[in-house]
């Protein structure tokens, strides 16, 4: 899959609480975030370097590229209403929950 809006990858810091979304790698906050991400969607799957996991999420890109520039609003709708978009696959629902889980739905 390319880079660009098709893509999303989650990063989790595992000895702490900090998490951050993004679509591609110029979006990290380190050299080694840049890395992370950049593997995580070369391989479509998560990588853990160190104590971070970079965790391609492809229900987060789905969501994203049905939603287009407002998917950020229309997910934090959807995790409170727990109503999601029709065009939301079925599939993809359980995975989006569990990424509200693991951030605690905020974005």
């Amino acid at each position: 899959m390319s880079e660009g809006v098709n893509t999303m990858v989650v990063i989790h810091l595992i000895d702490g609480d900090e998490m951050y979304v993004v679509s591609n790698e110029d979006q990290a906050k380190n050299k080694t975030d840049r890395i992370g991400i950049k593997e995580a969607i070369e391989i479509e799957d998560a990588v853990t370097i160190g104590r971070t996991v970079y965790e391609y999420s492809a229900a987060l890109a789905n969501f994203v590229k049905t939603q287009g520039h407002h998917w950020r609003s229309a997910l934090r709708e959807a995790w409170c209403s727990g109503v999601y978009p029709s065009c939301t696959p079925k599939n993809d629902v359980p995975a989006l929950q569990r990424l509200r889980n693991s951030i605690g739905g905020s974005l």
